[in-house]
């Protein structure tokens, strides 16, 4: 029973993970790279790493420049963020098992809100550029 078991939470990891990088390639396909599935698959996770430390790295300069705090503060904010999406989207993936179509509308509806999201954070970092500029 207890293999079993493991063996159907390894599959739902597994399925999960899958699902995630389809999600991932999506959107960054949609916002980025015209053929963003064939880069993953030749550079793997070093392109997932790599835009993760470069979000990292420029949260924690806007966290010193702008808001004159600690570095770290600002360089670990966006992983506990990407745990925080995992936990949201969790409930979705597995919603994706039995109603296919209900998940695909929900993950439109949050890539659509994550794209507004961040196009406000742009807006915002660009308010505060110019406003640590002029005084």
């Amino acid at each position: 029973m207890g293999k079993r078991h493991t063996r159907r939470i390894l599959d739902i990891g597994k399925g999960f993970w899958e699902w995630g990088c389809n999600t991932f390639d999506t959107t960054w396909k949609h916002v980025f790279f015209h053929d963003f599935k064939r880069s993953r698959a030749k550079h793997g996770t070093v392109i997932a790493c790599g835009i993760l430390l470069l979000l990292c790295v420029l949260r924690g300069i806007g966290k010193v420049l702008i808001w004159k705090e600690s570095f770290w503060s600002g360089f670990l904010y966006p992983f506990f963020l990407a745990l925080a999406a995992t936990v949201m989207v969790l409930p979705l993936f597995l919603l994706s098992k039995k109603f296919p179509k209900v998940a695909s509308i929900i993950a439109t509806i949050f890539l659509g809100l994550g794209i507004l999201f961040l196009a406000g954070i742009l807006v915002l970092i660009i308010v505060l550029v110019i406003y640590s500029i002029v005084t």
